[in-house]
């Protein structure tokens, strides 16, 4: 296996002329520290304004990529930390606390609509862009008060029931696809 050799540490460089190792807020350009003692630095004046765009779109697709990259074949669980992500960057949050705003709003918007239909309401009632307005009522201005409305949301006995259900049938789908991928697969068991 060949070992990775670094060439070059990469700092973001802040308003107050700090360094960091990751981007913030703050961030107005980043230097390039090789090993062979040079330094590149670049600001936001140093990139053409025609390719701004794109320097921002990649940066979205890494940090959202980056967000899945440990969800290991889980489709499920991939489009939920994409989505989180989203949300955080919706929100003008960069860097996500340790602790968590409970569970995702995708999966409670359908949980509450799920429950909503079983209620009676139509199931036509629920166009994009209600449920828009429902993922906005579980949104708060702070990460403790998004937390607080997710949880308030899932004390209604309803809602936790449709919550489960969807989050068992998604279980059941993950079990069924590594069922059917190990169908007619003679596998060496006999290290085990």
């Amino acid at each position: 296996m060949a070992t990775k050799v670094s060439v070059a540490k990469r700092l973001y460089v802040n308003k107050d002329e700090t360094e960091t190792r990751h981007a913030t807020p703050q961030t107005v350009g980043m230097r390039f520290e090789f090993t062979n003692n040079l330094n590149l630095v670049i600001g936001a004046d140093g990139i053409h304004k025609d390719v701004r765009n794109a320097c921002m779109w990649h940066g979205v697709n890494q940090k959202v990529g980056d967000g899945f990259a440990g969800a290991k074949g889980d489709a499920d669980a991939a489009y939920e930390s994409a989505n989180s992500i989203a949300e955080r960057l919706a929100e003008g949050i960069w860097v996500q606390t340790r602790e968590s705003a409970g569970p995702s709003t995708g999966l409670l918007v359908e949980a509450i609509v799920r429950a909503k239909i079983a209620g009676g309401e139509a199931k036509t009632n629920f166009t994009d862009e209600r449920k828009a307005a429902i993922a906005g009522k579980l949104k708060g201005e702070t990460p403790e008060a998004t937390k607080t409305a997710r949880a308030g949301a899932l004390a209604n006995p309803a809602i936790a029931a449709a919550f489960e259900q969807i989050k068992a049938e998604r279980q059941a789908a993950k079990a069924k696809a590594a069922a059917d991928a190990a169908k007619g697969e003679t596998a060496d068991l006999s290290a085990f």
